[in-house]
């Protein structure tokens, strides 16, 4: 059976008061959210007139303070009243424009960087101070004669250059092998070409050359004298043998303690005093008896001694070698006192047998002996043949023990060398300290002459790019030679100048702040520096910075506030306009529906009482 017209609008009816009635729920709840939004509205207004910004003081020429938006740029860049900040980044480095990063790469040393800035150059009164330290009261007047106004200049590039690279190496190395090449030092042709002479002599050509140059000098050029001979040597020469083979001589065998047995005598000993190289055979030899007794004078007539018959008696040499080698042992060794007393012994000896020879004439020769060769003039007594023979076995047994006299006696040549050879080289060690300490005080006061012209001290501009420079890290390098950037970074161009930027990060700690201040001590970070340190400081401490209300945020809060309550406001009254509308419609619809339910009703109900 259909659904009647009545029920058919009753659902109707229905429907679309549970529409309005979801319509003035969902509308309800925009107003509960408007609340929330006016709430929202006001709390951002407030934060807003509680908002500061960070603002930078400073000094105008007049002495006027004004202040301006914080920006790393304004913090950084100088300024002739400002104190001197850096920003510094969670690594330790400051943070810097490009222009200050590629003016510190640039330079090679802190005065190219004080000069990129512009600041002036000035004399530097150092300068003068430190030559004349160098080069004593009077280097002017030595330039002056060297033509030449470039004092440190000149030096350098005549002699130090060349001169202090090989000095010290010279010093260590001066040749003690003999003793003529020592003496000689300072004429240093041996594989120095001159250096250190001609250095000398062309200084000295200038007068008194002063301070620390006339120091070194004065101690180079007077080294410890070597003022004795070479090492005596160990090796002796066997006298005992020598001897063995002289005695082995035909004459020898023939000396006994007779007249004839004198004249044998004679020949071995006329082989030492007239032999090749013998003690007597230089022109005009005066031999002499010890005790002054005895003279022999060779007269230089057409007579002179052949040397092929140097006996007196013109009986030929026999065994010339083993004589040679005897008196060539005892001449090698003269430095002795137990060889010279053997050859004055072997003189007197001989003194003796001429004398005894020509008061007892012996053969045809005595009348040569006396006229034709020789003058003898003899006021002493004439030994006997056995005194003579006791001599000549006494002066055989001593040659034959001579070596170990000489062994004694050179050993103690030998120790009382090396006691001053040793004392020797201790003052020559000294003198070479001395040298190396001195050469050290004029090369490293010449390795630190100043410039002669420096940047202007007094330029306002030069302690605050003097600070900036030894914090970037004082012109240290890598080892390619680049700088190293560890002490510092550059800052992005789109940060440099942005305010909320810095201001975020100095109030969250992504950069922190240090102050240049002055310091009498000095720092122990950053020595180069003079009286001045990097101390850290709390942004909020800093004397050029303060907080104040941030105006314009304040303004823009205050009219988004308005427009936003404003908006508000107008929503409000939408929504209680579009609910009175949805009541009155409800109302309407409400009573409608009733009316129509009571005559649904009412006809159902008849209908039940027509078939009842």
């Amino acid at each position: 059976m259909g659904m009647s017209a009545g029920q058919a609008r009753l659902l109707s009816i229905t429907s679309r008061l549970s529409n309005n009635e979801l319509r003035s729920q969902t509308i309800t709840n925009s107003k509960l959210r408007l609340a929330t939004e006016s709430k929202e509205a006001s709390q951002a207004y407030m934060e807003a007139l509680n908002s500061t910004q960070l603002m930078y003081g400073s000094y105008a020429e007049d002495g006027t303070l004004s202040y301006q938006n914080l920006t790393a740029n304004i913090l950084l860049s100088y300024g002739d009243l400002k104190n001197q900040y850096s920003l510094v980044n969670s690594s330790g480095q400051i943070m810097l424009n490009g222009s200050d990063i590629k003016k510190y790469e640039a330079s090679n040393s802190l005065t190219e960087y004080l000069y990129s800035y512009g600041i002036e150059k000035t004399d530097n009164p150092k300068y003068a101070e430190v030559l004349n330290e160098i080069f004593g009261d009077e280097y002017k007047s030595f330039m002056a004669d060297q033509d030449n106004d470039e004092a440190a200049d000149y030096i350098n590039n005549t002699y130090i250059n060349s001169f202090t690279n090989q000095t010290s190496e010279w010093i260590d190395n001066i040749d003690l092998s003999n003793s003529t090449a020592y003496n000689n030092w300072s004429d240093l042709g041996v594989g120095n070409s001159g250096f250190i002479a001609d250095y000398i002599n062309n200084l000295g050509q200038s007068g008194n050359i002063g301070g620390l140059l006339n120091n070194y000098l004065t101690i180079v050029s007077n080294p410890p004298e070597w003022d004795f001979g070479d090492k005596p040597l160990v090796e002796v020469p066997d006298f005992a043998t020598l001897v063995a083979d002289y005695n082995d001589s035909q004459c020898y065998n023939s000396v006994s303690a007779t007249t004839a047995g004198i004249g044998h005598m004679e020949h071995n000993l006329a082989a030492l005093i007239w032999g090749k190289n013998g003690f007597g055979t230089n022109e005009d030899t005066v031999i002499t008896n010890s005790d002054g007794s005895i003279t022999i004078d060779k007269t230089g007539n057409s007579n002179d001694l052949d040397y092929d018959y140097i006996s007196l008696t013109n009986y030929k040499f026999p065994d010339t070698n083993s004589s040679e080698n005897l008196l060539d042992a005892l001449q090698s060794n003269t430095q002795y006192q137990a060889v010279n007393e053997m050859i004055e012994r072997i003189q007197d000896l001989y003194c003796d047998v001429i004398n005894y020879l020509n008061t007892n004439a012996i053969g045809s020769n005595t009348t040569e002996l006396n006229n034709t060769r020789y003058s003898i003039d003899s006021a002493a007594s004439v030994k006997s043949e056995s005194e003579l023979f006791s001599e000549w076995q006494d002066i055989y047994t001593s040659l034959s023990t001579l070596q170990e006299k000489v062994n004694a006696e050179k050993q103690s040549q030998i120790d009382a060398w090396q006691v001053e050879y040793d004392s020797f080289i201790r003052e020559l060690e000294g003198w070479k300290n001395d040298c190396k300490t001195s050469l050290k005080y004029l090369t490293d006061a010449i390795g630190s002459i100043p410039q002669k012209e420096i940047p202007d001290k007094n330029d306002s501009r030069y302690q605050w790019y003097v600070n900036l420079y030894y914090r970037m890290g004082g012109g240290k390098t890598n080892d390619d030679g680049t700088k190293n950037s560890n002490n510092y970074k550059e800052l992005d161009e789109n940060l440099i100048n942005n305010s909320e930027w810095l201001q975020f990060a100095l109030e969250h700690g992504i950069l922190t702040m240090e102050q240049a201040s002055f310091s009498e001590e000095g720092s122990e970070k950053y020595p180069e520096i003079g009286t001045y340190d990097w101390v850290s400081i709390i942004y909020t401490n800093a004397a050029d910075l303060k907080s104040q209300e941030d105006e314009t945020a304040i303004a823009l809060a205050e009219v988004k506030y308005k427009n936003t309550m404003t908006e508000i406001e107008n929503k409000d009254k939408k929504y209680d306009q579009d609910l009175k509308k949805l009541d009155t419609e409800h109302n309407a619809l409400q009573t409608e529906y009733e009316s129509i339910k009571n005559t649904i009703d009412k006809n159902i109900e008849r209908s039940f009482k027509a078939f009842s």
